[in-house]
């Protein structure tokens, strides 16, 4: 019925002579949830590989970044896309034989809300902006020596210790064994393969770093990943859930605009409300009725790609598990003005951190242009933004922290098509 629809609306184009800005585009993640999907809003194409190629994926986006994450896909058939469970082993002693009951207590999962802050950065001391949760950062080295054990269920459930070791000029290195300490295995990345990608994947199974050709042309990722989620039975009981949905990829922004008919949506309401949290596509544009799933009524997203073109996007189809098909009508929009020679190439250091009644920030520009300075509490909330007209090279931002509350906050510089955070704390 899809493919006939298409067709219709395509013939009735061309017989008024007309060019339509809609199109539809159908997403997968396969039969059981059993691929990642990377999408090309622009053209409507999409990368898929299977959900277990890797276990962990390393931030490359910059020189400053030391997100990991974890892969919290899972497919419902468990001899093939079963997923890999992770957990802090709360211990920094990686030689100390470890036992399976005290470790499994202790689930740890992606924030979701920063592509830079992963489950492996989630477990940071707020109190310590040194502390980037898998190890330190020694601000006169400017490198991390990990110091965190965590431990990781595979899918033949099988059980791995592992440390990140250390991320000296861009270069993350791992080791690895097995609870007892047999089959110790170390491994480096080398940064120069992933110039052109967002990430660095990591499979325990094959022992290898890895980029899939995956590139970082993709606007959004189709994938079951773990969030949290109330349970529609028990108002106020949240609890991780494994979801289907949408997150956006780094770069990418978008707005959701829920109880408002798509065909009155226009790009200049909605113009000053884009955000780059990757979740804001999310899951819950479709829900289950206990028979059947079915989508949710008047909600539409708009997402600005990596081109920087804005799309509206409505989704008109889920089919579940049988498939893991998903289809949305997108609408071209337009596109976002964009300082020329923008980049997408952002990074920076806040100093001093902690700290106490101002704070710097000595950020590189490959060229002129527009951003935004923010200052977010762990909510979300936002505590203080400024506009700035970046120059060219190294330039140097003052922000009066005098009036913030104590406590530690995460500041962001974003631009059209690009962001870059890091955590700080004010005392």
């Amino acid at each position: 019925m899809f493919t006939r629809v298409t067709f219709l609306l395509s013939t009735v184009c061309t017989l008024a002579g007309t060019l339509s800005a809609q199109d539809y585009v159908e997403i997968s993640t396969g039969a059981n949830y059993s691929q990642q999907s990377y999408v090309n809003i622009d053209d409507g194409t999409q990368k898929q590989i299977n959900a277990t190629t890797w276990d962990l994926a390393f931030n490359v986006t910059s020189g400053f970044s030391a997100g990991v994450l974890i892969n919290e896909s899972a497919g419902l058939d468990p001899q093939t896309s079963g997923g890999a469970i992770f957990y802090d082993a709360r211990t920094t002693d990686f030689d100390a034989v470890l036992n399976v009951d005290s470790i499994v207590k202790h689930q740890i999962y992606n924030p979701d809300a920063d592509w830079n802050i992963g489950a492996l950065n989630a477990l940071a001391d707020p109190n310590n902006p040194f502390d980037q949760g898998w190890g330190d950062y020694n601000p006169a080295t400017h490198e991390i020596t990990g110091t965190r054990v965590f431990v990781v269920k595979l899918r033949d459930g099988s059980f791995r210790k592992f440390r990140i070791l250390s991320l000296i000029q861009g270069n993350f290195a791992i080791e690895y064994a097995t609870l007892d300490n047999n089959e110790p295995r170390s491994v480096t990345m080398d940064r120069k393969l992933y110039a052109n990608q967002n990430f660095a994947y990591f499979s325990f199974t094959t022992g290898e770093f890895s980029h899939f050709d995956i590139g970082k042309d993709y606007d959004m990722s189709y994938q079951r990943y773990i969030t949290i989620v109330e349970n529609p039975d028990k108002p106020g009981d949240f609890q991780e859930y494994n979801v289907t949905g949408v997150l956006t990829a780094p770069g990418v922004k978008a707005v959701k605009i829920s109880d408002v008919d798509p065909g009155t949506v226009k790009l200049d309401d909605y113009k000053d409300k884009f955000s780059s949290d990757p979740q804001t596509v999310g899951y819950d544009w479709k829900y289950f009725d206990g028979t059947t799933f079915s989508i949710v009524p008047n909600r539409s997203y708009l997402v600005q790609t990596k081109a920087n073109g804005v799309y509206k996007i409505v989704f008109i189809d889920f089919e579940g598990a049988s498939t893991g098909n998903a289809v949305f009508e997108k609408t071209y929009l337009g596109a976002l003005a964009v300082a020329k020679g923008s980049t997408s190439e952002l990074s920076f250091l806040a100093s001093p951190n902690p700290a106490t009644t101002e704070l710097t920030l000595a950020l590189n520009a490959q060229s002129e242009e527009d951003a935004e300075l923010r200052i977010s509490d762990f909510t979300g909330k936002i505590i203080y933004q400024q506009k700035v007209k970046l120059q060219s090279g190294l330039n140097g931002l003052s922000v009066n922290t005098s009036r913030i509350p104590a406590g530690s906050y995460v500041v962001s510089v974003l631009q059209r098509q690009s962001v870059a955070s890091q955590r700080v704390v004010i005392q």
